[in-house]
C-alpha cells in the first residue's frame, strides 16, 4: 500500500460524477452512432453525385468566365499582352498565356482541361446561327481590349465561347465584347434564345 497517498484506492481512477455513477459512452451507443452516421453518408453521397453532373457545365462556364477575365486584367496590368488558345494544348483544353507585343508568346500562366468537370464538358458550336463560330484564340491587348486583328483573334466575327455537356441538352454561352466585357449566357431550347 502506498503511504504517501493514504486514500488512494485504485477504483479512484475511474471517473465518477458527484452522485458515484460512472460517466462516458458505452460501445453499444458508439457503434450505434457510427451505424447511423454511416446511413447518412450512403443517402448523401448518390444525391451530391447528381447535383455536381447537373451542375458540371455552369462550373465550366463560370471558371472560362472567371479566366478571361483574369486574362484582360493580366495584360492591363503587366501592360503586355494576354492570349487564351482553346482546344491547346488538347481537345476540350484551354491555355491562358503572356504574350509579348510581337506576338511570341512569353509562357503558359494556366491550363484547363474540362475534363475535370462530370459530364463530358466540352467545346461545341453555337445552337444558333446569329451568333457565328466560336473563337480558337482570343487576345487581350495590353489596354484590356480585345484584339481585332483577325491573325491573332480568330475567327475575326466570334464573340463568344460555347460549353455543352455529353448529351448537348445544356448549353453555355461566355461572351466577349471588344471592350472586353463578357458575360455567361444558358441557352434556352424552348425560347430559342440565350437567357
Amino acid at each position: 500500500m502506498n503511504t504517501d497517498c493514504p486514500n488512494l484506492h485504485s477504483n479512484d481512477l475511474i471517473n465518477r460524477d458527484p452522485r458515484g455513477s460512472f460517466s462516458g459512452f458505452t460501445l453499444i451507443e458508439l457503434v450505434i452512432t457510427i451505424a447511423v452516421l454511416g446511413v447518412m453518408v450512403a443517402t448523401a453521397v448518390p444525391a451530391v453525385n447528381g447535383y455536381m453532373t447537373r451542375h458540371a457545365p455552369q462550373y465550366a462556364a463560370d471558371e472560362m468566365f472567371g479566366d478571361i477575365q483574369l486574362a484582360r486584367m493580366r495584360a492591363a496590368r503587366f501592360n503586355r499582352r494576354a492570349r487564351i488558345v482553346f482546344n491547346v494544348p488538347g481537345p476540350n483544353q484551354y491555355t491562358l498565356q503572356d504574350v509579348d507585343n510581337n506576338d511570341n508568346v512569353l509562357g503558359n500562366f494556366k491550363v484547363v482541361d474540362l475534363a475535370k468537370y462530370r459530364d463530358a464538358i466540352s467545346f461545341v458550336p453555337s445552337p444558333s446561327a446569329v451568333n457565328g463560330p466560336p473563337f480558337a484564340t482570343l487576345q487581350f491587348l495590353s489596354q484590356g481590349i480585345v484584339d481585332l486583328n483577325p491573325a491573332v483573334t480568330a475567327p475575326a466575327n466570334s464573340n463568344s465561347i460555347f460549353l455543352s455537356n455529353l448529351a448537348g441538352d445544356v448549353i453555355y454561352r461566355i461572351f466577349v465584347s471588344a471592350a472586353g466585357g463578357s458575360g455567361v449566357y444558358r441557352w434556352d431550347p424552348a425560347a430559342n434564345q440565350w437567357r
